[in-house]
């Protein structure tokens, strides 16, 4: 008949096993892992930027040239303009 150490030894070494087993599967799946190849220009899909302004002329002078300066050649930039009075409808036109 086994002994007490004897059982927690065989214990200690099925619960090792097992969580050895765990993690070399896991990192053999994140080893196999391949990302998807990047999009060319052809397949960029069509996105739209839309900015909330309200009262924001200051800030739209600044950040707007930004945003309308992109690599990405699919896209819309939307501004809604919610009520200024100070003067943001000069910068969108």
């Amino acid at each position: 008949m086994p002994s007490f150490f004897d059982l927690v030894l065989i214990v200690f070494l099925l619960s090792t096993f097992i969580q050895l087993a765990f993690w070399f599967g896991l990192f053999a799946r994140l080893a196999r892992f391949k990302l998807p190849p990047p999009l060319n220009r052809a397949d960029e899909l069509p996105i739209s930027v839309i900015i909330c302004a309200r009262n924001e002329k200051e800030n739209l002078k600044k950040n707007l040239p930004r945003i309308l300066n992109q690599n990405y050649r699919s896209f819309e930039v939307v501004v809604v303009n919610d009520g200024s009075t100070d003067g943001s409808e000069d910068i969108l036109i």
